[in-house]
């Protein structure tokens, strides 16, 4: 984890066996307990991989409002939400054609465009406060579940001619994250090699 690297002490919550806390954000008495088991939270990244409009975008609320409400408490912080290209404009349909990658839903395009607006939301709310709150829009990242003629088809509308990389989000959040970004805040932030543009 590029966080890790960086020097923080990072905690992985999530309801997989995997992670290093269990937390089940789809559930307001896991976030509350979750977050009060810890003295003080700096940075709260939100990347909850979306079920369905309704779970996603209550995930995300929930999560960011009670992750400020305890920042607040304790001098301020930062707090990071994955949005996506797709909350900005729809898909591009002729990628999908013929491809195992799925079109992503109008439910999906939906969740991310609504991270977008309650980051801004939140700036306001908790102006004073010493809380900034950014989302970040990953353009497509390379997995090896996509079949080639998607990715040729993605990467010939991207004008840096390739897929993101998890690198190249993590990069960006731990930027966010660090006090060398200290003036960003209510804003999204792509990291899409330019498909936006």
């Amino acid at each position: 984890m590029r966080m890790a690297e960086a020097g923080a002490d990072v905690i992985r919550a999530d309801i997989s066996k995997d992670a290093d806390r269990h937390l089940d954000t789809t559930n307001r008495e896991s976030v509350e307990a979750f977050l009060g088991s810890m003295a003080k939270l700096d940075v709260w990244v939100g990347a909850m991989y979306p079920v369905g409009f309704g779970p996603s975008i209550w995930s995300f609320l929930r999560c960011s409002c009670e992750a400020a409400k305890k920042m607040a408490r304790n001098g301020g912080g930062v707090i990071i939400n994955l949005a996506s290209i797709y909350g900005h404009c729809g898909p591009r349909m002729h990628l999908y054609a013929g491809s195992i990658v799925r079109v992503p839903s109008p439910g999906y395009s939906f969740a991310k465009g609504g991270i977008i607006a309650m980051t801004r939301n939140l700036a306001r709310t908790y102006e004073g406060a010493n809380i900034r709150v950014v989302s970040i829009s990953p353009g497509g990242v390379r997995d090896e579940r996509q079949d080639e003629d998607f990715v040729d088809r993605y990467e010939a509308l991207v004008p840096l001619k390739r897929m993101a990389t998890s690198e190249d989000v993590a990069n960006l959040v731990t930027f966010i994250a660090s006090d060398k970004a200290s003036y960003i805040n209510g804003c999204d932030i792509p990291v899409d090699g330019g498909f936006l543009a």
